[in-house]
């Protein structure tokens, strides 16, 4: 009888502790499932949503009976920041954009990094120019909220350009490349192209090539 209530509480202990091993093992795959899922929802420096969350959404919207505008922004000259203040400050400036987009845009627009400097909007308003206005509004709050770094000044600024549905095209990707495009026409100094040099591809032109 000793020896068999020995053995049940040795076999309790041996139960008890496979259980919470289980648990732990249980509760890691949740932790890792959630890191997983968001890394494909959101972009891990900026915060905003991922490329492929934006194009999901897009996808989502064909044959949309109400008009919307897609918006794609980059940071202008991030490469020189980089080169010069180093890619930390690159990563603030990033950063620094996106934290404006989220203040000035309402939690019901979705905005998502798609790569570099890149950026985008999916506006539901119904013409371009209160989609312009909105962004000339995050453009002076850029200018109004500096980032400093060792006691400077590090400019961020952005060129932004849009599409329209359904002026501009039926399906989201065309909306993409149009803004793309003609983000890239507002650039600084891109008239300075000539016929025979090779204009750049966005990171949104990149995602449909």
């Amino acid at each position: 009888l000793v020896l068999l209530i020995g053995g049940l509480t040795l076999y309790h202990r041996l139960l008890k502790s496979r259980t919470n091993e289980l648990k732990n093992a249980v509760e890691a795959l949740k932790d890792s499932n959630n890191r997983l899922e968001s890394a494909v929802q959101n972009d891990l420096l900026t915060g905003a949503k991922s490329r492929h969350q934006f194009f999901t959404q897009l996808a989502d919207k064909r044959f949309s009976p109400s008009p919307f505008v897609v918006a794609v922004l980059d940071i202008d000259g991030l490469k020189h920041i980089n080169e010069n203040h180093g890619q930390y400050i690159g990563d603030m400036a990033l950063k620094h954009l996106a934290t404006q987009l989220r203040l000035q845009l309402s939690n019901q627009t979705m905005f998502a990094r798609l790569g570099g400097g890149e950026f985008a909007i999916l506006f539901d308003l119904s013409d371009n120019s209160q989609a312009m206005r909105k962004i000339n509004q995050i453009q002076k709050a850029l200018q109004l909220s500096s980032l400093y770094f060792d006691q400077q000044v590090v400019p961020v600024k952005f060129s932004a350009g849009i599409g329209c549905y359904p002026y501009d095209g039926e399906h989201g990707e065309a909306l993409v490349r149009i803004a793309s495009k003609r983000m890239r026409a507002n650039k600084p100094n891109y008239g300075n192209f000539s016929a025979n040099d090779h204009e750049p591809e966005s990171m949104a032109e990149r995602h449909w090539a």
